[in-house]
């Protein structure tokens, strides 16, 4: 009889054991994946002279900055905070000709470094003449 109740003793300490290391394990992922923040989906957009030549449509972490996210998806160049080549194509000072972008259609004067990207933005980036 001791022999029985030994080995019940065992194989319910053993169950309690995975039992406890199963929650653990359930309870480790689950506050993991709900302080994760899901990543965010922007457009991003290449135009010159106003003509559309490359958009990509990009998944990213919140709060990550459109500089950050344009040089994961292009080649980029900058200087002093501003972009001023993408995918080979530079800005023309004795042509006056800039990249310019807007965020949701709306004219942005900072640096991308500067704007935190939020789900669905569109970035359109213009290699335009400067009137």
């Amino acid at each position: 009889m001791k022999k029985k109740t030994g080995m019940i003793f065992l194989i319910t300490f053993v169950v309690m054991i995975l039992t406890a290391c199963g929650a653990n394990d359930a309870t480790e992922s689950s506050s993991t994946d709900s302080t994760k923040e899901k990543d965010i989906s922007v457009t991003l957009v290449l135009k010159e002279d106003g003509q559309e030549f490359e958009s990509k449509k990009v998944t990213v972490q919140p709060d990550t900055t459109l500089f950050a996210a344009m040089k994961d998806n292009f080649e980029v160049k900058a200087e002093d905070g501003f972009i001023t080549a993408i995918d080979g194509k530079e800005q023309d000072n004795k042509a006056n000709k800039y990249w310019t972008y807007t965020v949701n259609d709306k004219e942005v004067n900072t640096g991308a470094q500067e704007v935190k990207l939020k789900n669905k933005d569109i970035a359109i980036f213009d290699l335009a003449e400067m009137k």
